[in-house]
């Protein structure tokens, strides 16, 4: 995402004051990784993890992706939140970048987390603000479909819901 090359410069600001040598740092930024963060699982067609769950997560969700997809032609975004949630205003951020222009947002029910939001329930905020959105009852019915039309996906609403990916890729 945009934000990482900020989250960089902290942390390579934050070493050099503890005085950490150069090729040390430079090791560390290497390999550095951060799952679940604008995280590319697939590229043909591109599938995309990001674990933006609120409205800044959503704001800086939004931006990588006109930052680095200027030609979007639409995308399926796969969504779970929290019940506690600012569940329309997080929508409404990616209504407002232009995002959901030509996608669809297929809801799912993140397993064994008594806070997910009922993919029901997601789906009529979606579309009382004018989004088309499907239910699933399960992550693995979202993914295959999203596939199957050849589109990129973009799979967001909670961190929570990327163990759900990581058991059906495996």
């Amino acid at each position: 995402g945009i934000y990482q090359p900020e989250n960089a410069a902290v942390a390579i600001e934050t070493a050099n004051a503890m005085k950490i040598r150069p090729e040390h740092i430079l090791e560390g930024i290497k390999s550095a990784t951060n799952p679940g963060r604008f995280e590319v699982i697939e590229k043909n067609p591109v599938v995309i993890y990001d674990g933006a769950h609120n409205k800044n997560g959503m704001i800086a969700l939004s931006r990588s992706l006109v930052r680095y997809f200027p030609e979007w032609q639409g995308a399926t975004f796969i969504m779970s939140f929290m019940s506690d949630k600012d569940i329309s205003g997080e929508l409404e951020i990616l209504k407002g970048s232009g995002l959901l222009e030509n996608s669809e947002v297929f809801a799912v029910k993140v397993k064994n987390n008594p806070r997910t939001a009922e993919s029901a329930e997601v789906c009529r905020i979606a579309k009382s603000l004018g989004i088309s959105a499907k239910p699933f009852e399960d992550i693995r019915d979202a993914y295959e479909k999203a596939l199957s039309e050849k589109k990129p996906t973009i799979i967001c609403g909670s961190l929570y819901l990327y163990r759900d990916l990581d058991e059906i890729r495996k």
